[in-house]
């Protein structure tokens, strides 16, 4: 097999594991009423379990730099790629609510692992066509977060248990995963330097990315970006089914929305506006849509609301973290590390906010937080526009 071939079959097979993490992690945003009613959950501890999760990313972002300059980029993503549906084994047998916070931290950390180092890996194999690629990968992304509630919701309706979902979806990631240890172990040889960083990543290279202005900026977007994406993604559903009233256009809003997120991330490349006005206008449609979205009180204006804000959000994050990436040219494990770890803090935040206020006043005001925390990110991303302009 020529090498470059088998660099594409690589880059495909990563791309692949996206696909089926995402399948995985829509599963969260599906079965949210289930495990509310099975658990008994009430007030913020609605939330724990994406908390957890997003706990989960944290913690795999800060082990990326201490295991950068000791394993290849390709071995900690085959571990990672491994323990996923082990996982969701695990969280097929109905375990404790306990159990199930640690299980879902523990994908959190192995999703977090394959974000980041893929997104690398993106740059690293496809250095001329990064931006190509990244949007490929995370629209592949939204992908299969469009098809996972269609898929699984449709399944319960026909008699299979939510717990059975959680194994079918264990069964779907073992098989993305042998297609990636299939090629990782020859690919890996091809690309020693790009997929060995130097050293490890210190607080000396933290201290000097986060005291550059326009990387701080692009981190408060990430904060921004992750808690209003998890706030539709993990509540939408829940908001338009239950609070609402329309069963049908619940999951229906959620599939929406990740098919505007897919679509929107495939044909990014096609618009001829510079990456940071993307970005920026991206922030402020998607709040606009996800407040008409919610005060309007119904499903099917939710449905189209999700749809038009997965169109403006779509981009957002392959962008930022392509220019994080570029940014940090020499060293790409820390250019994505440090701009999803800002935008997991943003997952970790909001589902608390949200579950904490819903009890507080009602779930309609609480999901007016996701369109706030847009709001935010798009004045801040404004002042992106600048440094990308000095860039070209």
């Amino acid at each position: 097999m020529k090498d470059n071939t088998l660099k594409k079959l690589f880059t495909y097979s990563i791309i692949l594991l996206m696909f089926t993490s995402a399948l995985c992690n829509s599963t969260q945003g599906t079965l949210l009423t289930r495990y509310i009613d099975f658990y008994a959950l009430e007030s913020a501890s609605q939330g724990l379990m994406s908390s957890a999760q997003s706990a989960g990313n944290l913690i795999a972002l800060f082990s990326i730099g201490l295991l950068a300059g000791k394993l290849l980029k390709t071995s900690i993503l085959m571990i990672s790629a491994v323990s996923v549906p082990v996982i969701f084994v695990l969280l097929g047998f109905k375990p404790a609510f306990s159990v199930l916070l640690v299980a879902y931290m523990l994908f959190g950390a192995a999703f977090a692992f394959q974000d980041s180092l893929a997104s690398a890996l993106m740059v690293d194999l496809n250095p001329e066509k990064s931006r190509l690629y990244m949007n490929l990968l995370h629209g592949v992304f939204g992908l299969g977060g469009l098809i996972g509630p269609i898929f699984f919701t449709s399944l319960m309706k026909e008699g299979l248990e939510w717990s059975g979902v959680l194994v079918l979806a264990a069964c779907i990631s073992s098989v993305s995963c042998a297609v990636y240890i299939l090629f990782a172990g020859k690919a890996s040889k091809l690309l020693p330097a790009s997929t060995m960083p130097k050293k490890k990543i210190d607080l000396g290279d933290i201290r000097r990315f986060v005291s550059e202005k326009r990387k701080m900026i692009l981190l408060i977007c990430a904060i921004c970006f992750g808690a209003h994406q998890i706030g539709i993604s993990s509540w939408i559903n829940r908001y338009v089914a239950d609070y609402i009233g329309d069963v049908n256009n619940g999951p229906l809003s959620l599939s929406m929305f990740w098919v505007g997120t897919a679509a929107s991330r495939f044909l990014s490349s096609v618009l001829r506006i510079r990456d940071s006005t993307k970005v920026s206008l991206g922030f402020l449609l998607t709040s606009v849509f996800i407040l008409i979205g919610v005060l309007s009180r119904n499903g099917t204006v939710m449905v189209f609301c999700c749809l038009f804000a997965g169109l403006a959000e779509g981009p957002i994050l392959p962008l930022m973290l392509d220019m994080s990436c570029r940014w940090e040219r020499e060293n790409t494990s820390l250019g994505s590390s440090m701009l999803l770890l800002a935008h997991y803090c943003g997952l970790l935040l909001m589902p608390l906010m949200i579950g904490k206020l819903a009890a507080l006043a009602d779930l309609m005001t609480a999901m007016l937080l996701p369109a706030a925390a847009s709001l935010i990110g798009a004045a801040f991303s404004v002042k992106l526009i600048e440094y990308n302009r000095q860039e070209q």
